[in-house]
């Protein structure tokens, strides 16, 4: 994969609604996102993106392993 240009950024958000069939608990998290765009031309003909839901999971209290 070759693909450029690349962004990074956090969200700061909190459960205000149904996230992953869980009820909402009003904890704040922050969840980091990378994207990355192929161009072609001077257009975007391909995305890939990440996001550390894992993260996010373990901030809410959601995953049972910590």
């Amino acid at each position: 994969m070759s693909a450029a240009p690349t962004e990074a950024w956090a969200s700061y958000l909190s459960t205000g609604g149904m996230l992953v069939g869980v009820e909402p608990t009003g904890k704040r998290f922050e969840v980091e996102h990378i994207q990355w765009y192929e161009l072609r031309n001077g257009e975007i003909v391909d995305h890939y993106a990440a996001r550390d839901d894992l993260g996010m999971m373990v901030q809410l209290g959601l995953y049972p392993g910590v």
